[in-house]
């Protein structure tokens, strides 16, 4: 065994071990059930922590507004014609009240917590049929496994970082859908 410390949100790295990668993860009880039947939903994680309380990761990663994550179910239902959307979030009242006034846009959309376990939420965003993740490595990771094990369709934010000079190549699929955020 060994332990790998670093920024590991990359498909070209990630790619390199993935077949070995999603064997060990498919033996793991943490992350067993992230490899069940797909859900024919869309699962949005909103992720605000210390991105929300802290000024320095703040300035570098920045709290995506509302306006990115309706353009994205939006855009997503209409695409998939899924109306059922699961709400993701360590701070999931918080989340609501930020997306409510905008989900009414959005003819059919029902919504509905996610009030499960770290671990079970983490597979209901790798099992879903479609994902809007924020700038998340938890959400990047559960994307990562739903897009190789069952296609699914991930949006992400652009740009990553609020302060637009750090790189995020190979951040994101080819496939994966850019949606701009306001910094």
């Amino acid at each position: 065994q060994f332990l790998a410390e670093g920024y590991f949100q990359n498909y070209k790295f990630a790619d390199v071990v993935k077949d070995d990668l999603i064997s060990r993860l498919k033996n793991s009880e943490f992350f067993r059930s992230a490899f069940g039947a797909q859900k024919h939903q869309i699962a949005v994680h909103i992720r605000f922590g210390d991105y929300y309380s802290n000024p320095s990761n703040s300035a570098i990663y920045g709290m995506i507004n509302a306006e990115y994550y309706i353009k994205a179910i939006k855009a997503l239902s209409e695409k998939l014609g899924i109306v059922d959307v699961c709400l993701i979030s360590d701070e999931p009242k918080l989340a609501l009240s930020m997306l409510e006034e905008g989900l009414r846009t959005i003819p059919g959309i029902t919504m509905r917590f996610s009030q499960g376990s770290i671990s079970e939420d983490f597979c209901a965003i790798a099992r879903s049929k479609a994902s809007v993740i924020g700038n998340s490595t938890f959400a990047w990771w559960a994307s990562w496994i739903g897009h190789n094990t069952h296609s699914a369709n991930v949006v992400y934010p652009t740009p990553w970082f609020a302060d637009v000079s750090l790189k995020s190549s190979g951040l994101a699929y080819p496939t994966w859908i850019p949606m701009n955020r306001t910094i």
